[in-house]
């Protein structure tokens, strides 16, 4: 399997020897072509038309980051897509019932998806019976929702969030007696240690997402959920997102804070208030994040072993097949 690759150090990246070449300080890192899959830029980095030229043949997209961890744009390898495949995501986009269809499986799949991780957490003797209950309620009210409804996104999207706020309680009970706290779900900038944590894995998140969209037939602008609430130049990753954030990156944060990988010295604080990862805290982030992608869990629909960053590509083209050729999407669920 290919590997993606994770650049801090601000540095060059060079052509050379038909590789690439990362050079930091006048030191070259070589990077074994064939085996890079997705580049994550963190530094500040130069880099001209021969090596953009390499990446588009061996078609490895590159995303960049700010020093926050927010994706800031992205090079993407030449793409081929055919017209009448953007025609049909639009179409679907523009189908309420196909759309809505969309949009109720992913919630539900999310859904679904976070009560598994708290059936986890109390199998471990987490107090967390409440919350399953009161979870296990909503889910069932959004299911009984007219999905042929003409507002049926946004009246989801209120389940979808309501669900979340009874969810979040999780993080609290299982942060208890540590140095680390949740309180409530801050972003932009994070308010503390753990939502900064949060938010830097959903950012990595995204960033493979969206390198899995751009390598389908699928076009990430066109979104089916948060189309109409996120002013970005693509959108469909943070559909797919909300399935995947339970079981690789809550829990991810969850187990960093409880095995003592992570510790608050790892934080910095901005003048206005933000708190984010420090290169160190980012290093350690990302080697467990890469761990976790590469573990594979069992997939209940077929009953065979996938590693979780197979899931995301899966995952990509599963939505593509119902959305361009008609197949039934049932959206991936892990169960313990």
């Amino acid at each position: 399997m290919k590997k993606n690759i994770y650049l801090f150090k601000s540095g060059e990246l060079k052509q050379e020897n038909k590789t690439i070449n990362y050079i930091i300080k006048n030191e070259s890192q070589f990077l074994p072509i064939e085996q890079v899959e997705h580049i994550h830029v963190f530094g500040e980095m130069k880099l001209n038309k021969r090596i953009l030229q390499l990446c588009s043949k061996y078609k490895i997209n590159i995303t960049f980051y700010t020093r926050y961890g927010n994706i800031i744009g992205r090079f993407v390898n030449t793409s081929y897509r055919i017209g009448k495949n953007i025609i049909e995501q639009t179409k679907t986009y523009l189908d309420t019932l196909k759309c809505n269809k969309i949009i109720y499986k992913i919630i539900l799949a999310s859904s679904r998806n976070c009560l598994s991780l708290l059936k986890y957490y109390k199998k471990e003797g987490f107090d967390l019976e409440n919350i399953i209950i009161n979870i296990e309620s909503e889910i069932e009210r959004f299911k009984t929702i007219n999905t042929k409804s003409v507002n049926y996104r946004e009246v989801a999207m209120l389940f979808e969030a309501r669900i979340k706020q009874k969810y979040y309680k999780l993080f609290d009970v299982i942060l208890k007696n540590s140095d680390f706290e949740f309180v409530e779900r801050i972003n932009n900038p994070p308010g503390n240690e753990f939502n900064a944590m949060m938010s830097f894995g959903y950012s990595l998140l995204y960033g493979d997402l969206l390198n899995s969209i751009e390598k389908s037939n699928l076009i990430p602008e066109i979104s089916f959920i948060h189309g109409h609430s996120r002013h970005t130049s693509g959108s469909l990753q943070y559909d797919l997102a909300d399935i995947f954030k339970p079981h690789i990156i809550d829990r991810l944060c969850l187990r960093m804070v409880r095995s003592n990988l992570i510790k608050l010295e790892n934080f910095y604080k901005t003048s206005s208030g933000g708190i984010f990862l420090d290169e160190e805290g980012r290093r350690i982030f990302v080697r467990e994040y890469d761990k976790q992608l590469n573990k594979t869990v069992k997939d209940i629909r077929n009953n065979r072993s996938y590693s979780y960053k197979q899931f995301l590509s899966r995952e990509v083209y599963k939505l593509s097949d119902f959305v361009i050729k008609g197949y039934e999407y049932t959206p991936v669920y892990f169960k313990w």
